[in-house]
C-alpha cells in the first residue's frame, strides 16, 4: 500500500488526513529463485597438487546458508579458506566467492588397471533455516559434483647416479632406492660390463650368488622398505698400471619382483668412469741441465718409470726403451735402458762424459741431451721428456804462450794432443824464448773446403785450419817439427795434391808451397828452420787454355772480275778511318795523338760457320778498327730474325774481335756470322 500525505500553505490541506481517501495497492512479481553455483566442475591435478573452485548462492538468502564438502576418495582432500570442511554463506555475504581448495594426495604408489581409477568427485550439502535453501537438497541440481581427475606421478624404477667416478686405489659408495611404494618385495641384480678390473663390495645388505663370472650381486628391498637406502661400493684396485688415464664401463641394473609395475622394469645404465692415478711419465734427474768439462769427471743422468707398462692382448706386455741421443761433443754409456713390468721401477742409469776432442771451440759451449721413447704402449708413446742442456767446459785453447829453452819441448793448442803441434828438440834454442801458437783460422765443417785460391797456375782450397807461429822471424840451430791436421775427405772431394802453404809475412801473403811435406793419416808434418803461419789446402795445377785451330783457308771467291772483293760501303768506312787518321797527324796535339794510339786499325776476318759452330771459309777479308776508349767490337748477325735481310751491328764491351757462331737464335738455317768493328759507338751494316 501506498499512503498519500499532503503539505502545503493552506492549513486546513495541511490538516486534511488522505488516509481513507487516496491508498493505492502495488503487487511485485519476484524473478529471484534460491540455487548454489559451483566453477568449475573439473579439476585435473598431478598427485601432490591443488587446484581450486568457486561457491556462492544466487540469492539472498533469509538465513545463514551452510555448505558442506565431501570427498569421493582419500586421494582428494577438500578444505575452505579457513581450513574447514565447509563454508557458511550469511544474508549479507552472500555476494562473497568462496573458495574451496582441494589437494590431490601423493600416494607413492604406482597405479596399475587393476586398481581403481586415480581421482574422484567432490559433492556439497546445503543446511540452512532458509526452507527455500534447505529443499535445494532434494533438486536434480544436487549435489553440485565437482569431478577431479589426478595425474599419477609415481614410477616404478630405480634411483641411482646416472654417472659413477671411481679413481684407482679409492672405493666410490653409490646410493640406490626405490622411488615409489611396491606391492611386494623388490630384488635388484647387479654386474659390471668390465670385471678385469672393477668389483662391487657391499655390507650385509649385498648378497652374492655363485662364484667367478657367474656370481650374480643383489640387494632387496619389502615393500615396507622401499625408502630405505641400499649401498653398494664400486672398487678399482691399485695396480701400478697405467689404464691410458681414463676408461669408461657401465654398472647394469635388471629387477624382480611379484609386483606387475616393478617386474623387469627398464632401468637405465650407470656409466663409470675409471680414473687411473697413474701415468705414464719418465722422472729424470737432475731435473735441469749440467756442465762437464772436457776431460774432467763425468755426470749421471738416472730415471725411472712413473707407472707399470700396459698389458695388451694376451697378456703382453710392452717394453718401454729410452734412449739418450746426443751430438759429439758428449759420450753416453749405456747407448739406451729397457723397462720391463718386472722393473718398471728400477734405477736407470746413463753415464755421461765431455769428449775431449781436439776441436778449439768456445771457452764454454753447449751440447744436447734429448730422450727418445721407443716402446708399443700407447701411453708411454705420448711422454715427452724434456730435453737437457749440457755446458761443456773446453780444455783446448785458441792462442798458447809457451817459453822454451835450450831443453826444447812440445806445444799443442788442444789436450790431448791434435790439431796442430809444434815439437822442438833440445838445442834449437840458444835462448828461453815465449814462443806463441794461434789459430788464425778455425777448420772447416768435416768434408768441407774452403774457396779457391790461386798460386800461380796452382789451384787449391783450404782443407784445414790455419796456425801462425810466433814470434815471426825466429829461427832455430835444429828444425823444428811442425804437424797440421787435415780433412782427408775434404781433400778427396777437391782432388789434386796436398799441399801446404806458409806465409812468411804473417798472414797477409804472399802465400808459397813448403817443399818436402809428409801427409800421412790426415797429418801433415814438416820440419821447419823458422817461424811462419801455416796451412794444408788440395789442389792441382791448372792446364793452360788449349789454343784454337787455325781456321782452313778460304775458297776461291766468287764474284764479277771487276769486283775488288771490297764493297762501297767498306770503301767507304776504310777512307773514313784514314782520313780520321791523317787529320789526327797533322793537328798533331797529344789528345788526338792518345786517341789514335787508342783507336788502331787492323784487318778483321768475315767468317762463315757451320751449324755445330765450326769455321767453314775464309773469305776475303774486310778493314776494322779495334775497340778503344769510346769504341766496340761490333757483332753482325745473320739475316732474317735479326734486322730482316740486313744484319745489324751490336755494339760490344770487349777490347778483342768476339766470333759469333751460327746458328742464332736458335734459327738452324742462319748459319753466317759476320764480325766487324765499330768505332766511336756509330752502329755499321752490311748486308749478308
Amino acid at each position: 500500500n501506498v499512503s498519500a500525505v499532503t503539505a502545503g500553505l493552506d492549513d486546513a490541506y495541511n490538516t486534511f488526513d488522505a488516509t481513507d481517501c487516496c491508498q493505492v495497492t502495488v503487487e511485485v512479481g519476484d524473478n529471484d529463485a534460491p540455487g548454489l553455483t559451483v566453477t568449475p566442475r573439473d579439476l585435473s591435478l598431478k598427485e601432490g597438487q591443488n587446484g581450486t573452485y568457486i561457491i556462492q548462492t544466487r540469492t539472498q538468502p533469509l538465513h545463514t546458508v551452510y555448505v558442506n564438502f565431501t570427498s569421493s576418495t582419500p586421494s582428494l582432500r577438500v578444505t575452505a579458506a579457513d581450513g574447514t570442511a565447509g563454508v557458511a554463506i550469511t544474508r549479507l555475504g552472500y555476494r562473497t566467492s568462496h573458495v574451496v581448495t582441494v589437494h590431490a594426495l601423493n600416494n607413492d604408489m604406482v597405479n596399475t588397471v587393476w586398481e581403481l581409477p586415480l581421482g574422484g568427485s567432490m559433492t556439497h550439502t546445503l543446511s540452512s533455516a532458509d526452507t527455500d535453501y534447505a529443499a535445494l537438497n532434494a533438486t536434480s541440481a544436487a549435489p553440485w559434483a565437482v569431478q577431479v581427475t589426478i595425474k599419477d606421478d609415481d614410477f616404478a624404477g630405480l634411483r641411482r647416479p646416472e654417472t659413477i667416478t671411481v679413481t684407482e686405489g679409492t672405493p666410490t659408495e653409490i646410493e640406490m632406492s626405490l622411488p615409489t611404494l611396491p606391492k611386494s618385495k623388490v630384488t635388484l641384480y647387479l654386474s659390471l660390463n668390465d670385471t678385469s678390473y672393477l668389483k662391487v663390495e657391499g655390507d650385509t645388505t649385498l648378497n652374492r650368488q655363485g662364484e667367478g663370472a657367474s656370481e650374480r650381486l643383489s640387494v632387496e628391498w619389502e615393500a615396507s622398505q622401499w625408502q630405505q637406502i641400499r649401498r653398494v661400493r664400486v672398487l678399482r684396485a691399485e695396480n701400478d698400471l697405467t689404464d691410458s688415464g681414463q676408461r669408461t664401463t657401465s654398472l647394469q641394473y635388471a629387477m624382480e619382483s611379484l609386483d606387475a609395475s616393478y617386474s623387469g622394469v627398464a632401468v637405465k645404465d650407470s656409466v663409470v668412469i675409471v680414473v687411473d692415478d697413474d701415468k705414464a711419465g719418465v722422472t729424470v734427474t737432475p731435473s735441469t741441465g749440467f756442465t762437464l768439462t772436457e776431460g774432467g769427471a763425468t755426470s749421471q743422468v738416472t730415471m725411472t718409470l712413473d707407472s707399470m707398462p700396459q698389458l695388451f692382448e694376451g697378456n703382453q706386455s710392452r717394453d718401454v726403451v729410452v734412449r739418450l741421443v746426443h751430438d759429439v761433443q758428449v759420450a753416453v754409456t749405456p747407448a739406451e735402458i729397457t723397462f720391463v713390468r718386472a722393473n718398471y721401477s728400477a734405477v736407470g742409469v746413463f753415464t755421461i762424459r765431455a769428449v775431449d776432442d781436439t776441436t778449439i771451440e768456445e771457452s764454454q759451449h753447449l751440447s744436447l741431451l734429448r730422450f727418445q721413447i721407443v716402446t708399443g704402449d700407447t701411453e708411454y708413446q705420448k711422454v715427452v721428456v724434456p730435453d737437457k742442456i749440457v755446458t761443456i767446459v773446453d780444455n783446448d785453447k785458441e792462442r798458447l804462450t809457451v817459453g822454451m829453452g835450450k831443453w826444447g819441448g812440445v806445444m799443442s793448442l788442444t789436450v790431448p794432443y791434435g790439431a796442430v803441434i809444434l815439437s822442438v828438440p833440445p838445442g834449437a834454442l840458444s835462448n828461453d824464448t815465449k814462443l806463441v801458437l794461434r789459430e788464425s783460422l778455425k777448420p772447416l765443417p768435416a768434408g768441407t773446403a774452403g774457396t779457391e785460391t790461386s798460386l800461380g797456375q796452382l789451384r787449391v782450397r783450404r782443407v784445414g785450419g790455419s796456425y801462425e807461429f810466433k814470434p815471426h822471424g825466429t829461427t832455430f840451430a835444429t828444425p823444428v817439427t811442425i804437424a797440421i791436421e787435415y780433412d782427408e775427405a775434404a781433400a778427396a772431394l777437391v782432388g789434386g795434391k796436398l799441399h801446404m802453404l806458409v806465409c812468411l809475412n804473417g798472414t797477409d801473403g804472399p802465400w808459397s808451397v813448403v817443399e818436402e811435406v809428409t801427409f800421412a793419416g790426415g797429418v801433415a808434418s814438416v820440419q821447419s828452420t823458422h817461424f811462419s803461419t801455416y796451412y794444408v789446402a788440395a789442389g792441382a795445377v791448372a792446364a793452360p787454355p788449349a789454343e784454337a785451330p787455325p781456321p782452313p783457308p778460304p775458297p776461291a771467291p766468287c764474284r764479277d772480275p771487276d769486283d775488288t772483293g771490297v764493297s762501297d760501303v767498306e770503301w767507304g768506312i776504310i777512307a773514313a778511318f784514314i782520313l780520321e787518321n791523317l787529320v789526327l797527324a797533322v793537328v798533331g796535339t797529344w789528345v788526338f795523338v792518345k786517341r789514335a794510339t787508342a783507336v788502331k786499325p787492323q784487318v778483321l776476318p768475315l767468317i762463315e760457320y757451320s751449324a755445330d759452330g765450326k769455321p767453314l771459309a775464309l773469305p776475303a777479308p774486310m778493314v776494322g778498327i779495334a775497340p778503344g776508349a769510346g769504341g766496340g767490337v761490333g757483332l753482325l748477325g745473320p739475316g732474317p730474325g735479326v734486322g730482316g735481310a740486313y744484319g745489324r751491328a751490336v755494339m760490344g764491351v770487349s777490347n778483342e774481335p768476339v766470333l759469333l757462331p751460327g746458328p742464332y737464335d736458335g734459327q738452324p738455317n742462319l748459319t753466317p756470322a759476320l764480325v766487324g768493328v765499330v768505332g766511336e759507338g756509330k752502329p755499321w751494316e752490311k748486308q749478308v
